[in-house]
């Protein structure tokens, strides 16, 4: 999973390139064997427009959108799969609330 982050947040609000701020795009969570989710890994913007920021290990993802202004920040994600058979995609977004 890529994250293109069109704000570089840190750059912007005049942070430095090290700063521990994480803006929050999204949440990540892979499905375990035995059906649920496991722990969430928190996507953040930074100071690079394109990176790389989640590896799955299966082939089943849960991800979760905070609630953005349509002002802004603006990102993308990207996401990339190996296809070895036919493929049925279900995409749900919902806002973290």
């Amino acid at each position: 999973m890529t994250l293109v982050d069109f704000g570089t947040w840190t750059l912007r609000q005049g942070g430095s390139k090290h700063s521990i701020y994480c803006q929050k795009y999204a949440e990540v969570s892979e499905q375990q064997e035995a059906g649920g989710f496991g722990q969430e890994t928190q996507i953040c913007g930074g100071t690079e427009r394109e990176k790389n920021v989640y590896v799955s290990k299966g082939n089943v993802l849960k991800v979760k959108f905070p609630r953005i202004s349509t002002a802004g920040p603006h990102f993308l994600i990207k996401y990339d799969g190996k296809c070895l058979q036919e493929v049925h995609w279900t995409i749900i977004m919902r806002s973290i609330s």
